[in-house]
């Protein structure tokens, strides 16, 4: 048999490495395939045209089992529509090709009738998506398949008897399916990919996976006609097991991120009881198997930028993987946006934090772009006439994704883009210009650098004037319909955060209007920035619960030297400890959440706390996110390095919390200026803390040292070698004093000892010796969704 190469080989290819087996998907017309297990090894393919010499199409179409799965069928649309007569038209000479399907299913696709000689394949149309490619003939097709142009099985073609071959490898006790697996595995790395047993494939533009529902090991087993697949699956595992899985966690699903008492004690504390009802249900969700494959795939399938179109027009859009857009409508609908600020209801902005950290212990680079329209609200009040337009879709319960005119939509998704290449936190630095356009707009002409969810619907940016660097808003498309020339020169590869897409952007004479004074953008974007910063305190809270979860799930499940982890005393001891600093970090999140209710109900000592301990909690507490994500890894051992786990996921993203909205430094001199600029500031500080003095030795001893550092800051250069020093002890100090008049004395006691009284080491797992370890992981422990 003649051997050639061809696109019609290399299409077939794609297409037998991406099918896949059904999946229950919405939006798809009919059911996805995959290539029978049954098909054993495919190796070298042999088609043949009817009426035609033999010959190999493409080559070295190599479609062993291990490169057959993860895509959608619209993979299969690599064959494409026909073209010219070989199209599949009613009445034409086409005849059906069944079999195909795995599961007993069949593809409907077009095959020649006897002695039509050669026509090209083709699919059905699913929903809403256009079949594009190659056509292939479909002879070859019929050849995989083990028969013949006719329909007969050709014993002699290059699969045989699939199904007799199929019983012997089922017979041999899956020997075969190992060794595919080892291929498969070989072959990924070789084209440096992670071999794994979950594939995905790439849909419409982005990566969509449909998982396959058994190990890759078994993908060259066989399941006879008719035989359910569980029970097939059940006698693979039998039959190739090499020893019992034992001493390993089960997966931690159907529990709820809400259902804590450091979360509900404070919502019911400061006014938010009202809004419990809705922060559990959300709690269930997030803790829901539904939700965590969300979060997966929207990890492991980051944003794609398109900057033009097929046929070259620019065009400028991110497109992500619908998991994203499930675990943003979700965000949405539930409020955790800018619903807050259209809430009459006292404690809307301590509900909408709770359900905000709840949610973000899910997956949380879909709660920038959640966190920016909250923010951008306050900013945008400084100009009256913008708000009144936009404020009420910032606010909608409805996610609308798409670029459309702003003001036509049922809601809006905000950014935010200030830095540049050349400043970075130091916006004053920045070379972007704003002219008037003598219409009451403004054309921006510059750069940014990091600009996150560029597919938002509108913009706060910053710009120079001729009186200095002013606010403006940048909408992505005008009200014309017309695109807004913001143009988006690629996507940052991120350490982690990668559900989000963050660009680098260019002005090239975008439209904008300002917002605020001329020459006060700095002053009117810092509303904002002080309320995305309270949403970093609020993740890096989020993101320590989730850890200690994680790791007490673990330990309890694990026994190691004769005893479960969870009852030997050094792994307790590390636990707990884990177990207080989140704790004290949920409990400072929900208090600062409180004061912006107060602030925004005119409390001026609210609105001063909030000031100062935002600044302050900003630095340490976010500074703890990736210590703790660290440690709290390595309680699952080996287990924990593995990206299945999700841990390393919560490791990557704990450092951006510290770095967004200024990183360690830019947070500590922030704590200088409140103290020197904000009236009030200290001694609304200072009351909170004093609001438990007495209660606690320990924490008195720790008030009175901060409060004889504080003249050392008269000298600026002794302030700024003290600010970081003076960050940590205001934030422990603040979060002693919450825990010792709220928190239970265990949670307490174990506080103020380690963090206030210097009976702790440089590590977690160092508290002292006495410390109440059970009710501490108690209120720890992860708790079943109901």
């Amino acid at each position: 048999m003649a051997e050639g190469r061809g696109r019609d080989g290399e299409a077939l290819g794609r297409f037998l490495r991406g099918v896949q087996r059904r999946t229950e998907q919405p939006g798809l017309a009919g059911p996805a395939v995959q290539v029978p297990q049954a098909r054993g090894e495919l190796g070298r393919i042999a088609f043949r045209r009817a009426g035609e010499p033999a010959a190999l199409l493409g080559g070295d179409v190599r479609a062993r089992v291990d490169e057959v799965g993860g895509a959608h069928p619209r993979a299969l649309a690599q064959f494409g529509q026909a073209k010219g007569g070989h199209g599949l038209a009613e009445g034409g000479p086409l005849g059906r090709l069944a079999a195909v399907g795995g599961d007993d299913r069949d593809l409907p696709v077009a095959a020649p009738a006897p002695g039509a000689g050669s026509a090209a394949v083709v699919l059905p149309r699913l929903a809403g998506h256009q079949p594009v490619g190659e056509p292939v003939g479909a002879a070859a097709l019929l050849q995989v398949t083990g028969r013949d142009h006719t329909g007969e099985r050709d014993p002699d073609g290059p699969l045989g008897g699939a199904e007799e071959r199929a019983d012997a490898h089922q017979r041999a006790g899956g020997q075969l399916g190992r060794v595919m697996a080892q291929q498969g595995a070989e072959h990924d790395r070789a084209r440096g990919q992670r071999p794994q047993g979950e594939r995905s494939g790439v849909v419409h533009g982005y990566a969509k996976p449909y998982p396959l529902q058994f190990p890759i090991a078994h993908y060259g087993s066989v399941r006879p006609p008719g035989r359910p697949r569980e029970t097939a699956n059940e006698e693979m595992s039998a039959m190739s097991a090499t020893h019992e899985v034992l001493n390993q966690a089960p997966p931690l699903v159907g529990f709820s991120t809400a259902d804590e008492p450091a979360l509900l004690e404070a919502l019911r504390r400061h006014g938010g009881g009202w809004g419990e009802r809705e922060v559990r249900e959300l709690g269930a969700r997030a803790g829901s198997a539904e939700v965590q494959d969300w979060a997966r795939m929207a990890e492991e399938h980051p944003p794609v930028l398109h900057t033009h179109d097929r046929y070259g027009h620019r065009v400028d859009e991110v497109e992500y993987h619908p998991a994203y857009h499930q675990l943003m409508g979700v965000a949405v609908e539930s409020g955790q946006h800018a619903a807050a600020w259209s809430e009459s209801r006292p404690g809307a902005h301590l509900v909408r934090a709770a359900k905000f950290y709840a949610f973000a212990q899910a997956e949380p680079g879909h709660g920038c772009p959640i966190s920016m329209t909250y923010a951008a609200v306050p900013a945008l009040r400084a100009e009256p006439e913008l708000a009144a337009g936009y404020e009420p879709l910032l606010a909608a319960r409805t996610y609308d994704f798409g670029l459309r005119p702003p003001l036509g939509k049922r809601g809006l998704i905000a950014g935010m883009s200030m830095t540049e290449k050349q400043g970075g936190s130091d916006v004053r630095a920045n070379t972007t210009r704003a002219v008037p356009d003598g219409a009451g707009r403004y054309v921006l002409t510059g750069h940014k650098w990091f600009t996150s969810a560029p597919m938002s619907d509108v913009f706060l940016t910053l710009a120079q004037t001729e009186e200095g660097l002013t606010c403006f808003l940048v909408p992505r498309v005008l009200p014309d319909g017309s695109r807004n020339p913001l143009r988006l020169m690629r996507l940052k590869n991120k350490l982690g955060n990668r559900s989000n897409a963050s660009a680098e952007i260019e002005y090239e004479s975008a439209v904008a209007w300002r917002v605020g004074e001329p020459g006060r953008g700095v002053r009117t974007i810092v509303e904002m920035v002080n309320v995305t910063r309270l949403d970093c305190v609020i993740g890096s809270a989020a993101g320590m619960r989730a850890g200690v979860r994680q790791a007490l799930h673990h330990a309890e499940h694990r026994r190691a030297f004769g005893a479960d982890l969870v009852d030997q005393p050094l792994m307790r001891n590390v636990l707990a400890d884990l177990a207080v600093e989140s704790e004290a970090a949920t409990t400072l999140a929900m208090r600062l959440a409180a004061a912006l209710d107060g602030a925004e109900a005119g409390d001026e000592g609210e609105a001063a706390l909030r000031r100062l301990g935002l600044a302050v909690s900003k630095y340490w507490v976010c500074k703890r996110g990736a210590t703790h994500a660290a440690e709290a890894l390595e309680c699952l051992g080996g287990n924990g390095y593995v990206e299945e786990s999700g841990m390393p996921r919560l490791y990557r993203e704990a450092p951006l919390l510290s770095i967004w909205e200024g990183s360690g430094n830019v947070a500590a001199l922030d704590v200088l200026r409140a103290l020197g600029r904000e009236n009030g500031a200290l001694e609304a500080f200072l009351t909170e803390v004093d609001s438990a003095a007495g209660a606690d030795a320990r924490l008195d001893a720790a008030v009175d040292r901060l409060r004889g550092l504080l003249p050392q800051l008269a000298d600026p250069e002794r302030a700024q070698l003290l600010a970081r020093r003076l960050a940590e002890q205001m934030t422990l100090v603040l979060q002693g004093s919450l825990l010792v008049r709220y928190s239970h004395p265990a949670v307490a006691d174990a506080f103020c000892a380690s963090r206030l009284d210097g009976d702790w080491g440089h590590a977690f797992g160092t508290l002292p010796p006495g410390a109440d370890t059970g009710p501490i992981l108690e209120r720890a422990r992860p708790k079943d969704a109901r």
